[in-house]
């Protein structure tokens, strides 16, 4: 498959391996149509799909509560940086960090063993 404009190929640590649309619909959000730029992990769904159901005392986990932000986009998204691991046997061990608009990659970049990119 082709991931344009985005660089990489799945199983790859670059945006096009590692970003998935997804779409939500709701009488409850507020300025819609809209595009969600915050960062959003898949552990993040979990507590977000609690509190937009109404429900009260959210678990302790990795993940993080995103509705408010979901629901106005007029709140600071509550995720402000990102740790990427993908550790196959098929691939050498990557793994990169984001924070905001950059990115540090570790592993397998195609030009080197590491690089910090400004993805946004």
């Amino acid at each position: 498959g082709c991931n344009i404009p985005l660089k990489g190929f799945k199983h790859s640590i670059w945006e096009g391996g590692t970003r998935v649309p997804a779409f939500i619909h709701s009488p409850l959000l507020k300025n819609t149509p809209r595009i969600y730029d915050g960062l959003f992990h898949i552990t993040d769904w979990y507590n977000t799909l609690l509190a937009a159901a109404g429900a009260s005392g959210l678990p302790q986990n990795d993940g993080h509560n995103q509705w408010d932000s979901l629901r106005t986009g007029m709140i600071t998204p509550p995720r402000q940086d990102f740790i990427y691991n993908i550790d196959e046997t098929m691939h050498p061990t990557r793994g990169a960090i984001r924070v905001g608009d950059y990115k540090y990659i570790m592993g397998e970049t195609g030009g080197g063993k590491h690089g910090l990119y400004n993805i946004a």
